[in-house]
């Protein structure tokens, strides 16, 4: 989509930023980096826009990074920030939807901006997603084991007992 040959998902935190997915000649030779070298630190600071450096040599921020001078020897980057929504609806960065490569650009028109900064949605959902489906998981399993330990009590009780799940149906789950 934007012809770069590398792209990747980091999310920053404290310290460090840390690569959770990549694409491309990144793969493999770092899973993270101090976020005093990382050029996604830089780019949650402006949550509603995507950071584009046409050449790293370029930018005073970047042109002295170990990812510039060596490693992937990166000369261009654009990023999505990513975020994510607290409990009290106010969002905080996350990290961010990276596009790179070892060759500067001329330019990264408003459509490309778009684009990225629409994936970085999609990352964003996804990322959220995972995050439901995890909590869904937790309070599944503490639902299984509390039904387990009130059906125990139950069944060494000497009265009968029944036991329903608490909805309107009141679905009868055991009965002594």
């Amino acid at each position: 989509v934007f012809g770069t040959e590398m792209a990747l998902v980091s999310l920053v935190d404290e310290d460090r930023q840390w690569f959770k997915s990549n694409i491309g000649t990144l793969n493999g030779v770092c899973a993270s980096t101090p976020r005093t070298e990382s050029f996604c630190a830089h780019a949650i600071l402006r949550p509603e826009e995507p950071l584009v450096v046409l050449d790293t040599w370029e930018d005073e921020r970047f042109r002295n990074s170990p990812l510039v001078l060596r490693g992937p020897k990166l000369r261009f980057y654009a990023g999505a920030p990513l975020n994510v929504q607290l409990a009290d609806g106010t969002h905080a960065p996350l990290g961010a939807l990276c596009v790179l490569s070892a060759e500067p650009r001329a330019s990264f028109d408003e459509h490309e901006r778009v684009v990225l900064m629409r994936l970085g949605k999609v990352v964003e959902h996804e990322l959220s997603a995972r995050h439901a489906n995890d909590q869904m998981k937790r309070a599944w399993g503490l639902y299984t084991r509390e039904m387990q330990w009130l059906v125990e009590a139950v069944k060494n009780c000497g009265e009968g007992y029944f036991v329903c799940d608490g909805s309107q149906a009141a679905t009868v789950l055991y009965v002594n």
